[in-house]
């Protein structure tokens, strides 16, 4: 599993900035935004949606809870992101504080596929 650092690492290098660069438009200190990438602190859950929202990332991405950077709209998501977000053992869905079953979890998945199909129907109207 990829751990918040080295993905902060590769967002911040990917738009070319600097950790003083990336710790100010974040609104922390530097040192404070390095010792994230480096392992040796972690971020409140303020700041990590402060860093979600700057590198336009979801804080499941972050987190390393999906491998799908984006957030994306349940329309605008492939079969493989539906499968992976419904099948993903790290998610635990539950319903009413309970542990959905594997035959509960594949009756959801159907009804979300019937949904989708619908809006992308509606949408095309």
């Amino acid at each position: 599993m990829i751990l918040l650092g080295e993905r902060l690492t590769i967002l911040r290098k990917n738009k070319g900035l600097t950790q003083e660069a990336c710790a100010k438009k974040i609104g922390i200190p530097r040192s404070t935004y390095s010792n994230y990438e480096n392992g040796k602190r972690e971020p409140d859950i303020e700041t990590i949606r402060k860093m979600a929202s700057f590198f336009e990332v979801s804080t499941d991405f972050l987190l390393g809870y999906t491998n799908i950077p984006q957030t994306k709209k349940a329309s605008e998501m492939t079969e493989v992101e539906i499968e992976e977000f419904i099948h993903n053992p790290k998610i635990r869905p539950k319903y009413k504080g309970r542990e959905l079953t594997k035959e509960e979890i594949e009756k959801v998945s159907k009804m979300l596929e019937v949904i989708l199909e619908r809006m992308d129907n509606d949408h095309k109207k």
